[in-house]
């Protein structure tokens, strides 16, 4: 890199060619070739430099993506990628640990993506790490849901399962225990803890009180009713 004088300019020095790697994995679905890409994706997360004959090679790459349209582009683009992926030309820059930073907005959008994917999985009997769906190790994907949204992923992820506990524990006539697996929970003990630390109270308590409150609405219409037909036997 070199350094410029106040107003200096020098044609070309800076290139950028963005893309998003998480619709290169929805194409492996169709291209099972770009699953090999996957490694390649996960570490770029760490960032790369290349050197070498791969840096030449990439830069003429890029240059030609920019003076093209098309599918060549697309063509060329594909190929620059390949190159990068495959060549020993680099390294990484940055610690397994490392946690990248994002914009509020992006980091919502993250922990969205993640806990959907939480719920969507807990009757399925998977025990995926949402750091790996991030390309993240379990530290470091801890990490970064810390430093980006100010909450603890675990927390967070117990929250979302009380919640859906109460909703079904309310909705439903499903035995308490039925409820505490289909949120994810392996045990009753350990179920039974948590929605009392996150609601005051046991999750069969919570559900008598919910009944409770449903009742009134249900009785209602019959001593209606049933006034109706003592002023009619009158």
């Amino acid at each position: 890199m070199s350094d410029l004088q106040p107003g200096e300019v020098i044609e070309g020095r800076d290139m950028v060619v963005q893309f998003a790697p998480d619709l290169l994995r929805s194409l492996a679905d169709v291209f099972p070739e770009l699953a090999d890409l996957e490694p390649f994706l996960k570490d770029a997360l760490r960032g790369f430099e290349f050197f070498g004959e791969a840096a030449l090679r990439g830069a003429s790459l890029m240059r030609r993506i920019g003076a093209t349209r098309g599918f060549q582009r697309l063509a060329l683009f594909f190929e620059l990628i390949d190159l990068l992926a495959r060549t020993p030309e680099k390294k990484i820059l940055a610690s397994p640990d490392y946690a990248p930073s994002l914009d509020k907005e992006d980091a919502r959008r993250c922990a969205r993506r993640h806990l959907v994917y939480r719920q969507q999985s807990l009757g399925d009997g998977q025990n995926v790490g949402s750091g790996a769906i991030a390309g993240m190790t379990q530290s470091t994907f801890s990490r970064f849901f810390k430093k980006n949204t100010g909450a603890n992923f675990v927390d967070y992820s117990r929250k979302l399962r009380i919640g859906r506990a109460c909703k079904l524990l309310s909705d439903t006539r499903r035995p308490v225990t039925d409820i505490c697996f289909e949120v994810g929970y392996a045990n009753i003990s350990n179920f039974n803890r948590h929605f009392r630390k996150e609601r005051g109270v046991t999750p069969s308590q919570y559900k008598r009180l919910a009944n409770l409150r449903a009742a009134p609405a249900v009785l209602a219409p019959r001593a209606a009713q049933h006034g109706a037909l003592s002023l009619a036997a009158k």
